[in-house]
């Protein structure tokens, strides 16, 4: 199909190693195809690569309007526009974001990466390493962004001084 053709083409790009190329194929193929997640979702990735970060915030809003609350996926979407969000330092919106995918994906450990993001550039680690307790159980295992999670955790347990609970955390 034209969608599939579309696609292949992003990635093939991609495969070949012109990132920049491949995230304009991407998006390309995001005007045509808006919910295409799995096409979203390496985009932001690649944003993320070649250091985009308005791309994080702005490719998100783009298509968020062609998603609803009640369709598959529409959760990680919202992880996906809070860390664009944190990321250009738009700190409120980016938690209230990440806490509402959340909500509807509780497995979502791209959007609790966002909220820890915020917790860590706004100086709240208490506040970080109890919102990272509270979701441990849906980011810590099962996904790549597990160690990840786990090093902010170790951070905000740094930031208190507490050497032996961020220690701790690298010997897990």
């Amino acid at each position: 199909t034209a969608r599939e053709q579309s696609l292949h083409a992003a990635l093939r790009v991609w495969a070949e190693g012109n990132y920049d190329a491949g995230n304009r194929r991407f998006d390309r193929h995001l005007v045509d195809h808006p919910r295409d997640l799995f096409a979203l979702q390496f985009a932001h990735l690649g944003d993320l690569v070649v250091g985009r970060t308005t791309m994080l915030r702005d490719r998100i809003a783009r298509v968020l309007g062609r998603w609803s609350e009640r369709d598959a996926g529409y959760g990680y979407v919202l992880g996906m526009q809070a860390f664009g969000f944190e990321e250009n330092f738009d700190f409120a919106q980016a938690e209230e974001l990440g806490r509402r995918a959340v909500a509807l994906q509780p497995h979502d450990a791209w959007a609790i990466h966002a909220v820890a993001h915020v917790c860590e550039m706004q100086g709240r680690p208490d506040d970080g390493i109890r919102w990272m307790g509270e979701t441990r159980r849906d980011w810590s295992t099962g996904n790549a962004l597990a160690v990840h999670n786990h090093w902010h955790l170790a951070l905000m347990h740094l930031a208190n001084g507490d050497h032996a609970a961020a220690l701790a955390l690298y010997d897990q």
